[in-house]
């Protein structure tokens, strides 16, 4: 059972982190980009409703257009605190 535990966890994402010989190390491999969730602004389509004899349209296609950009940047910067957070929950236990 230890053989095979392992053996799943013998790739190169398992590994220890090494510092450099400058005393850092490079957290720029381990934010990982190829989830579900792409870099591209979703396509949604604009909504309409009757507001009594008039229909009224809400062009939320072109509002996510103008806000994308900033949602992520918003999101890189989610990970940078949740990474800080991660860093000092972990530099507390030592």
């Amino acid at each position: 059972m230890q053989a095979s535990i392992n053996n799943q966890f013998s790739g190169e994402q398992y590994q220890p982190l090494e510092a450099t010989p400058e005393n850092t190390f490079d957290f720029s491999t381990m934010i990982d980009t190829s989830s579900q969730f792409s870099g591209s602004c979703p396509v949604i389509s604009d909504i309409n409703f009757n507001f009594g004899q008039q229909v009224v349209s809400i062009p939320i296609g072109q509002i996510m257009t103008m806000i994308c950009p900033y949602l992520g940047w918003l999101g890189y910067l989610v990970v940078a605190f949740g990474m800080r957070r991660g860093a000092e929950i972990i530099a507390q236990g030592m």
